[in-house]
């Protein structure tokens, strides 16, 4: 019961699992040994980022009702995103406020002059899922997730039949970069 980057619809929602960024914060935390203050949640960050854990039954579960794309975070939200949109030629909107921004990463990002939420569009390597599902079949397929893996699955946006991937916050709707690519100059 595959499903593929080019199943999306224009309508779908988005959905991902988890929660995001937590890997890039380990990693700057791993990288710049001064940021080493947080006690307990930069010990979950930094096993976030040594000890990924891949999604493979939350996909399964996801695929059995009613998932149109599936995709695993690796090289960040908005990276996995393009893929989905570019092969089955739509768009998406996400709702910023609504990324759910793993436990201390927002403040490792702070302490790293960074925005927070590009930890999660950006950081790559959480291993989460980035799921499109048609409207109707989003609450049967959170409810059978979260029931069977106890994950929390959040909806963030959903699929546009404009092109191009949109971050919409309290101060407009922007455009975002395509996020990490391999063996680029």
């Amino acid at each position: 019961n595959i499903k593929l980057r080019s199943s999306a619809m224009e309508g779908d929602k988005i959905l991902v699992t988890g929660s995001l960024g937590g890997s890039y914060a380990g990693l700057m935390m791993l990288k710049h040994n001064s940021l080493r203050m947080f006690g307990k949640k930069d010990s979950k960050v930094i096993k976030k980022h040594l000890e990924p854990r891949a999604r493979v039954e939350e996909a399964k579960i996801a695929s059995n009702n009613g998932a149109a794309a599936i995709e695993d975070v690796s090289d960040g939200l908005a990276s996995e995103l393009f893929h989905i949109c570019e092969e089955s030629e739509c768009g998406a909107i996400i709702e910023e406020k609504k990324i759910p921004l793993m436990s201390g990463a927002g403040e490792i990002a702070v302490l790293c002059s960074k925005n927070p939420v590009d930890f999660a569009l950006y950081g790559g390597e959480d291993f989460e899922l980035v799921i499109t599902v048609p409207e109707k079949k989003v609450k049967k397929l959170i409810k059978e997730v979260e029931r069977a893996t106890n994950t929390k699955v959040t909806e963030i946006g959903k699929i546009t039949k404009d092109k191009g991937i949109f971050l919409k916050n309290n101060k407009g709707t922007f455009k975002l970069k395509t996020g990490y690519e391999h063996f680029k100059e």
